[in-house]
C-alpha cells in the first residue's frame, strides 16, 4: 500500500509541472471622476480573485485614480511571470506619473518583486508608492493556522490532488466569516459566494502561493527606501502577526508608517465600511488626492 501512495504522490508532483498552467488576468477600470496620472494596481492575496474580492472597494479606489484588478489564473501560481506581466502591462501604459500598489497579504511581496521589475526594465519615471495590507514576508510573520504552512513543502500538488485530497483541504481551511466578524447591512448570499470562490480554488494554486510566501525572505534593508509606504494591519488578523509591520521597516530605511484596523485578515467583505476607512487613512498618509 505504501509503494501505491509514493508512486500517486510522485505522478501527482510531476503532472504538476507538465499540465498545470499560470496566466495572469488584467481587469482595468478607468475612473469616472478622477483625470489624475495616477494607477492604483490591486495585487490580491492567498484564494483571493483580483475582481471579486474587490468589488465594494473599487468604487472607492476609483475617486484617487485608475484601477488595474489583477488575478491570478490557470492551475498554478508563478510569481515570476506574473509580476513580469504587471510590470509590462504598466510600461506600455506611459500615461501614468504615479503608481500605487495595493499589496493584500502575500500581494505585498508581489508588489516588491514588480517593482524591481520595473526599476531593472529601466522604467524610472514613474513615482512608486506601497500600500501594505498585513503583508507577510516570510514565515515568522505568520500566527495561528499560518504557522503550519511548512507542510506545503512537501506537498507539490497536482491535478490527482486538484480532485480529492486537496478540494477537501480548502473546504475545511477556508470557512465563513463568524457573526462577530460581519458588518450590518453585509449581504450574506454575496459573502457566501465570496467563501464558495476561495475553497474553489485549485489547491495546486494554494500550495505554490504559500511556497512563494515561505520561500521568499524579508526584503534586503534599504532596498525601498525613497518608496512612500504605508502598512495596514488588522486587531482581529488570525493569519499574520504586526511582526510582518517590522520585517518591512528595513527595506524602508526604518520609516513605514502603520495604520491598525479594528478588521479581520483582509476581511474586504465582511467588513465593508471599516475597510474603506482604512484605505482612506491610508491613501491620506500617501498624500493621495480625490478627484
Amino acid at each position: 500500500m505504501l509503494w501505491i501512495i509514493v508512486a500517486v504522490i510522485a505522478i501527482d508532483a510531476v503532472l504538476r509541472l507538465i499540465v498545470l498552467k499560470s496566466d495572469t488576468r488584467f481587469d482595468f477600470r478607468k475612473s469616472d471622476t478622477s483625470n489624475s496620472n495616477t494607477l492604483l494596481v490591486y495585487l490580491p492575496g492567498i484564494l483571493a480573485d483580483g475582481v471579486q474580492s474587490s468589488l465594494l472597494m473599487v468604487p472607492t479606489w476609483q475617486q484617487y485614480g485608475d484601477v488595474l484588478l489583477v488575478s491570478y489564473d490557470g492551475k498554478r501560481f508563478k510569481p515570476q511571470s506574473i509580476s513580469q506581466d504587471v510590470a509590462e502591462w504598466i510600461k506600455n501604459r506611459k500615461r501614468y506619473d504615479k503608481v500605487v500598489f495595493i499589496g493584500s497579504s502575500l500581494g505585498g511581496l508581489l508588489a516588491y518583486d514588480t517593482e524591481a521589475r520595473l526599476t531593472i526594465g529601466g522604467v524610472h519615471d514613474i513615482d512608486v508608492d506601497f500600500l501594505l495590507l498585513a503583508a507577510p514576508t516570510e514565515w515568522g510573520d505568520l500566527k495561528g493556522p499560518g504557522k503550519v504552512s511548512p507542510l506545503m513543502y512537501l506537498w507539490w500538488a497536482g491535478p490527482i490532488s486538484n480532485a480529492t485530497t486537496g478540494k477537501l483541504f480548502l473546504k475545511a481551511l477556508f470557512q465563513k466569516p463568524k457573526d462577530d466578524n460581519i458588518e450590518d447591512g453585509v449581504d450574506r448570499k454575496e459573502l457566501e459566494q465570496r467563501v464558495r470562490e476561495a475553497q474553489s480554488t485549485p489547491f495546486s494554486v494554494y500550495a505554490d502561493q504559500i511556497r512563494y510566501v515561505l520561500g521568499h525572505g524579508r526584503p534586503p534593508e534599504g532596498s525601498l527606501i525613497g518608496i512612500d509606504a504605508v502598512f495596514v494591519s488588522f486587531e482581529r488578523d488570525e493569519i499574520v502577526a504586526e511582526q510582518a509591520h517590522r520585517s518591512w521597516k528595513p527595506a524602508f530605511g526604518g520609516t513605514l508608517p502603520l495604520i491598525k484596523s479594528d478588521m479581520t485578515h483582509v476581511g474586504y467583505n465582511e467588513m465593508p465600511k471599516a475597510s474603506i476607512r482604512s484605505f482612506e487613512l491610508a491613501f491620506a498618509e500617501l498624500d493621495l488626492k480625490k478627484g
